[in-house]
């Protein structure tokens, strides 16, 4: 079913950069004292401008709040880069306008407690809410849940129920077992649910039809992957089959908002969003925009931060036997491609998402090293039943022994290795260039 949309107000529309502003005409005559008030204002205007004042929140707050509900991010940038003094700008934008728990109302008496409960249960919320919540330009009648199936989803929708939400029956009582649907009576707001078997984030990932949907909030922070992209430039790429009818909606729906679509990158120059698409990502990387929320009162997520900002993933074009054509690529037949899955091992204390099979077998060779290390730590009864003859996939031992209370697990070395992965890809394509 399609999630409807409403423009805030015909007044927040984005406004484009202005022409250089017309200024009053000069006296063509003056005076001595005329001159000398004129110069002594002229050495006062070396000073900050009032304008600084005015798109400063702590001064001026009302006229602040006025002059920003008019801009988009697009503009929001573009006046941040005019100066040092506004810089700041799109930092202050992001902490004091984009209020989760405000936008939370719509949906829970107490949006703290709902955030708790997703950080209890691991659930995060994806796709129309999130991106909303950084554009600021329109508002979303759908909340879409993605969390794993067993004693998680039963708590969250036990929540939902105490929230006077009701369980939408199916047209059909078979199809899409996965997907539920919560309302409340005379509420035109409703609550999706997207159960899945391991990882939320990489439902959420493997779920999202375009780039500029992929924003996600979790119960104590909210990221944007592709900001530039999507909030700065409008555009977005696909990265599900075309043919699908979600997609569609999607490209219908977001046309309305401005946003322009594309297969894939075409440009041979370099783009502001070049980056964000081609390279290597990490959730919370230096490419990312992030909202820290105020977490007070909000109890401590299962998984903790740096869990989430381990989860990784790169884009890649479909490979297709007809991609080039006359040495032309056929970008009717092109698109991207995110696909992500659980990584465990027994050297992790945590199972990650991981969707770049390249870092996946960089990470695996290391970490199958370590488990056999930890495995031969281990009496030779304790391990007589295992296959110690292996040369990969130790992981696949997990649940086989019994792990002592001084096994090592190596958390720890997850992002410094994949400091190193990134900087040997980087390498590995210039040679290739």
């Amino acid at each position: 079913m399609s999630t409807p949309s409403f423009p805030i107000s015909a007044c927040r529309a984005s406004i484009a950069p202005s022409i250089t502003p017309p200024y009053p005409a000069i006296a063509s005559s003056m005076s001595i004292d005329d001159t000398s008030r004129s110069e002594t204002s002229m050495a006062n205007s070396r000073g900050p401008s009032v304008l600084f004042k005015l798109l400063d929140a702590s001064v001026y707050y009302p006229i602040f709040d006025t002059i920003v509900s008019y801009l988009g991010f697009d503009d929001i940038a573009r006046l941040s880069f005019t100066c040092r003094t506004l810089s700041i700008l799109p930092r202050q934008i992001i902490n004091r306008e984009c209020n989760v728990d405000r936008n939370l109302q719509n949906w829970f008496t107490d949006p703290k407690k709902a955030r708790s409960v997703m950080a209890e249960q691991n659930a995060v919320i994806g796709s129309h809410f999130s991106t909303a919540l950084f554009s600021r330009e329109f508002e979303t009648a759908g909340l879409r849940f993605y969390v794993t199936i067993g004693d998680q989803a039963t708590a969250l929708e036990d929540y939902l129920r105490f929230e006077g939400y009701s369980e939408v029956p199916k047209i059909e009582p078979k199809a899409e077992s996965r997907r539920k649907k919560y309302a409340r009576i005379a509420s035109p707001y409703y609550i999706e649910i997207r159960l899945c078997s391991n990882s939320p984030i990489g439902a959420f990932l493997a779920a999202v039809n375009t780039t500029h949907l992929l924003n996600l909030v979790t119960s104590h922070r909210a990221y944007s992957l592709f900001p530039k992209a999507s909030f700065m430039n409008k555009i977005s790429f696909i990265t599900r089959d075309l043919a699908t009818e979600s997609v569609q909606h999607t490209l219908a729906r977001y046309s309305i908002h401005g946003y322009d679509f594309q297969p894939v990158l075409w440009s041979a120059s370099p783009q502001p969003y070049t980056q964000e698409i081609s390279s290597p990502r990490r959730f919370g990387d230096k490419l990312c925009w992030i909202i820290e929320f105020d977490n007070v009162g909000v109890s401590e997520p299962t998984v903790p931060k740096f869990v989430v900002e381990s989860t990784c993933f790169r884009l890649s074009v479909t490979p297709d036997s007809s991609l080039s054509l006359n040495r032309q690529p056929n970008y009717a037949l092109s698109r991207y491609r995110l696909s992500c899955s659980a990584f465990k091992s027994c050297v992790l204390k945590y199972t990650y998402t991981f969707g770049c099979s390249a870092w996946r077998n960089y990470i695996g060779a290391r970490v199958d090293a370590l488990t056999k290390l930890e495995l031969y730590k281990l009496p030779p009864k304790d391990r007589a039943n295992l296959d110690m003859t292996l040369k990969k996939d130790f992981y696949t031992l997990e649940g086989q022994f019994q792990k002592p209370a001084r096994w090592k697990y190596r958390d720890d070395l997850l992002r410094e290795w994949w400091e190193d992965w990134v900087k040997r890809d980087a390498m590995t394509n210039a040679h290739k260039a």
